[in-house]
């Protein structure tokens, strides 16, 4: 892929659905590695930022991403109707800033579209 920004991919997850598990980071954490295997560059939020950087690092990093793969696990959209949500504000971000946006179920627990995804994330539904 050629590189015109400073990440090839940026991954967005939840990092915990409803019931407390976390199979969101670490289906993103496999993502990650494989691609980085083929050598692509990748931005992962677990690995990149510590605490309380959220906004200073994540954003940013969207903008500077070419690709940006959302991972759809359980609950993933759940809270999305929350202004404040960082999945939410993560793939506004992707979409305002150009970003082509994909979205991923490899473990097939998303349970689809809530009834309440604001309309600014209502494109997600036709990628």
């Amino acid at each position: 892929m050629a590189t015109k920004s400073k990440y090839d991919i940026f991954i967005s997850y939840r990092r915990v659905d409803s019931e407390g598990r976390t199979s969101g980071r670490d289906i993103a954490r496999t993502i990650k590695l494989e691609l980085e295997k083929r050598g692509y560059i990748v931005f992962f939020d677990y690995s990149e930022i510590k605490d309380n950087e959220f906004e200073d690092v994540i954003l940013p990093a969207i903008h500077n991403s070419v690709v940006f793969i959302v991972v759809l696990s359980k609950d993933a959209l759940l809270r999305c109707s929350n202004e404040k949500d960082w999945v939410r504000r993560e793939i506004e971000t992707a979409f305002n800033s150009g970003c082509k946006v994909i979205p991923v179920s490899p473990d097939r627990a998303f349970r689809g579209w809530p009834t309440e995804l604001p309309d600014t994330l209502l494109a997600l539904t036709k990628q």
